[in-house]
C-alpha cells in the first residue's frame, strides 16, 4: 500500500489561531448587528407614530376640540427592545414634529397621538419603567415618573400623582350653557364647559348676572386634560434648564395641587417661591 508523502494538514496550532480570528470577528459583529436591528425597530415605532400623527391631525383639521389618538385609534405598541431611543436622529426628529413630548419609549411601552386643540402631543406609556409620568404623571405616570413613568420630561408623578390628577379633573363643576350661567367663578375652581376641562385663573371671583356676561374662555381659563403633565419637588433643580413648563401643567407638594397660569420659559421655580405664574387648584 503507498504512503502519501509531502501531504501535510492543518496542526492544531493553525486551527486554534483560525477559530480564535472567528471568534473575534463573531463578537465584533453581534453586537453592531444588534444595535442594527435595535434601530430598525425604533424605525419602525417611529413610522407607526408619524402614521397617527397624520390620522390625527386629518381629524382636527375641521375641530378645535382635542382628539385623543389612544381612544380613537389605539396605543401603538412599540417594537423597540430597549428603553429610552438608540437612535439621536430620530428621536431629534420627533421632537421636532411634537410641540410636546411626554415620557420617553421603553420596552414594551406604548405610544400614542393627542391634539390639545393648539399642539400636537406626544405620549409614552408602559414599558420596564417608564410610564407616562403624566400620565402617570399622567399616569402616575402611570408615570411612575411618569411614574416613573413619567420621566423627567413630563413630571414625575406617581401613583398619588395621578391620583390626585383624577381627583382635580372629577372635582369640576359642569357648565353646560355660558350665555345662560348665573353664579360665581372662583379663582382655582375646575369648570368643565363643553367637552374640556379648565381652570379660572383671574385672582378675583367673577360674578355672572344679568348685567355681566360670561369671561371670555381663552383669557380668563387655563385648559387642563389627563395629559397634563405633573411636576414635583423632586423635579425641581435650581440653575438647571429643564424641557419648557407649558400652561396648563401641575405642580404637586404633599398637601396641594398647582396650574402653571402661564408658560414663561424653561428656567422654572415651585409655586411657594412664584405665586405669578402658579394658581392653587381648589377641589
Amino acid at each position: 500500500m503507498r504512503k502519501l508523502k509531502g501531504k501535510k494538514g492543518f496542526t492544531l496550532g493553525e486551527l486554534l489561531i483560525v477559530v480564535g480570528i472567528i471568534s473575534v470577528l463573531v463578537a465584533i459583529s453581534i453586537p453592531i448587528f444588534a444595535s442594527q436591528l435595535e434601530k430598525a425597530r425604533e424605525a419602525t415605532d417611529a413610522a407607526n407614530i408619524r402614521s397617527q400623527y397624520a390620522q390625527v391631525m386629518t381629524d382636527a383639521i375641521d375641530t378645535t376640540a382635542t382628539i385623543n389618538g389612544k381612544e380613537r385609534y389605539g396605543a401603538i405598541s412599540l417594537k423597540q427592545k430597549k428603553d429610552g431611543w438608540q437612535n439621536a436622529g430620530l428621536q431629534a426628529n420627533l421632537n421636532s414634529t411634537f410641540g410636546r413630548v411626554v415620557g420617553s419609549p421603553a420596552a414594551n411601552g406604548s405610544a400614542w397621538v393627542e391634539f390639545d386643540g393648539n399642539v400636537a402631543i406626544l405620549h409614552f406609556e408602559g414599558g420596564s419603567g417608564s410610564s407616562s409620568g403624566e400620565s402617570g404623571t399622567n399616569t402616575g405616570e402611570s408615570n411612575g415618573n411618569s411614574g416613573n413613568s413619567g420621566g423627567s420630561t413630563g413630571g414625575t408623578g406617581d401613583s398619588a400623582g395621578s391620583n390626585r390628577l383624577s381627583d382635580v379633573l372629577n372635582s369640576a363643576e359642569k357648565i353646560t350653557d355660558t350665555s345662560s350661567y348665573r353664579g360665581t367663578l372662583l379663582p382655582g375652581k375646575v369648570y368643565q364647559i363643553g367637552d374640556s376641562t379648565y381652570v379660572f385663573r383671574w385672582d378675583n371671583s367673577f360674578t355672572v348676572d344679568g348685567y355681566t356676561r360670561f369671561p371670555d374662555i381663552g383669557n380668563a381659563f387655563v385648559k387642563i386634560s389627563a395629559s397634563s403633565a405633573v411636576y414635583t419637588e423632586d423635579d425641581y433643580k435650581p440653575n438647571v434648564e429643564l424641557k419648557m413648563v407649558h400652561e396648563g401643567d401641575f405642580y404637586q407638594s404633599d398637601t396641594k395641587m398647582y396650574v402653571r397660569k402661564y408658560s414663561e420659559s424653561t428656567w422654572w421655580i415651585p409655586p411657594e417661591k412664584d405665586t405669578n405664574c402658579w394658581l392653587e387648584i381648589r377641589y
